[in-house]
């Protein structure tokens, strides 16, 4: 029933212009922050606090990895989209104004900062497993490749390179008229 409701969903805004997809990209957007702060504050903010509490009392069969990493990956998720969602906002009034540029550029810096800290965070949390295995009992190295969190951040750079082209040909556009 999910699927097909999705489908329909798709097929829906397959034709659609372009103000009907900024309303449906805000709608996503918003139903994502809410999912992102559920999925943090009711859900993996509980496990994690519980493993902590677990390793202190004597490390005995828990994967500590799952909720550090999954926390430290959800965290700046949030932050992500509400910079999209503003940015949906600023491109909404005026594709070529300055704030939508900034924006944009501000949004690309984000994400290669969030990618950067996420695959940093892992490596560090193997090291630190590496260091104090002896005093665990149980070691689980977790090595993630984020391809698609990688080919996003491509595309939000390559956007933003696009909006500030755009802005550039407009001003030259308006300086001939």
């Amino acid at each position: 029933l999910l699927g097909y409701l999705l489908i329909r969903i798709l097929l829906h805004y397959k034709n659609a212009g372009t103000e009907k997809l900024q309303k449906g990209l805000w709608f996503l957007l918003g139903t994502v922050s809410v999912v992102l702060v559920y999925g943090i504050f009711g859900q993996e903010l509980g496990g994690l606090l519980q493993n902590l509490e677990t390793v202190q009392k004597g490390n005995t069969g828990i994967e500590l990895s799952d909720g550090f990493i999954t926390f430290s990956n959800l965290t700046p998720n949030i932050i992500v989209v509400f910079l999209a969602r503003r940015l949906l906002a600023a491109m909404k009034e005026d594709l070529y104004q300055e704030e939508s540029v900034k924006l944009a550029e501000k949004l690309s810096h984000f994400c290669v900062w969030t990618l950067a800290s996420t695959i940093g965070l892992g490596a560090v949390f193997n090291l630190l497993q590496l260091f104090f295995q002896s005093s665990l009992y149980q070691i689980e190295y977790v090595v993630a490749v984020p391809v698609f969190s990688l080919a996003f951040v491509l595309a939000v750079l390559l956007f933003a390179k696009y909006i500030r082209e755009m802005q550039r040909l407009k001003e030259d556009n308006d300086l001939f008229i």
